[in-house]
């Protein structure tokens, strides 16, 4: 794996576990909000991370 990818991956790692961190953290779970805005942060943010990564 290069390690611009190699970095990437982990900076999405890194955002996944923060994301989870905070879904779990916070008590709304009216329809999952908290768990979906995690997935979400963590899916935009590590896509950005591997974009950046690969330079496109």
């Amino acid at each position: 794996m290069k390690p611009t990818i190699a970095a990437a991956v982990t900076a999405a790692a890194s955002i996944a576990s923060s994301a989870v961190g905070y879904s779990t953290a916070h008590t709304d779970h009216n329809l999952g909000t908290p768990f979906f805005l995690a997935a979400l942060l963590a899916i935009v943010f590590g896509g950005l991370a591997w974009i950046a990564a690969d330079g496109y």
